[in-house]
């Protein structure tokens, strides 16, 4: 059986965005409805929901917006049909994932292109690192900073012109610096 629900101002149910108010008729009531209320061409749109023991659901459509709904069932049919040809399914990203409450279906694929492992073992190892850079003194940490970790790295003969001191004596002090790393990250 076909359930209508047509526009009326006095009807008892509301649409979901409560801007329109509808009327609930089956059979000849709707016949009868059209002929008294209705002079112009009346269109209904055929939802997915089912009442009651499967009954067809159709809603009036106002007429300005017939051609809104005409293309998007259009767009609906041909996606249909395409699925159906391809044996592909269709999804959302955006859809619930089954059985996981809360959880899109993006946020189950995993993405084979990054090792979490070796992130995780990255992270930790930045963690020291921090510490490790912690205990440094400014003028070691200054070393360190010019000559491997600022935008523009110096070269070792360059920061030897700034600080004043011999190249090799800087390279001797850039040594012990990385030997007290080595030693600190053992600590950690």
């Amino acid at each position: 059986m076909k359930i209508f629900f047509l526009d009326d101002e006095n009807g008892t149910f509301l649409s979901t965005d409560g801007r329109r108010r509808f009327v609930r008729l089956v059979g000849s009531e709707v016949l009868s409805y059209i002929k008294e209320n209705r002079f112009q061409k009346v269109y209904f749109f055929t939802t997915s929901t089912e009442e009651e023991l499967g009954d067809l659901v159709l809603i009036e459509i106002p007429e300005g917006s017939v051609p809104k709904f005409r293309k998007e069932m259009n767009r609906k049919n041909y996606l249909s049909r395409i699925e159906k040809d391809s044996l592909i399914m269709c999804i959302s990203l955006f859809d619930q994932a089954e059985g996981e409450e809360g959880l899109t279906v993006q946020d189950t694929i995993v993405d084979e292109a990054i090792d979490v492992e070796e992130k995780v073992i990255l992270e930790i190892e930045l963690e020291m690192l921090r510490r490790v850079l912690k205990v440094l003194s400014d003028e070691d940490l200054r070393i360190i900073h010019s000559l491997y970790l600022s935008e523009d790295p110096l070269s070792e003969t360059q920061l030897s012109e700034i600080l004043g001191i011999p190249r090799t004596t800087l390279m001797s002090h850039r040594d012990q610096i990385f030997s007290r790393i080595r030693r600190l990250f053992k600590m950690f």
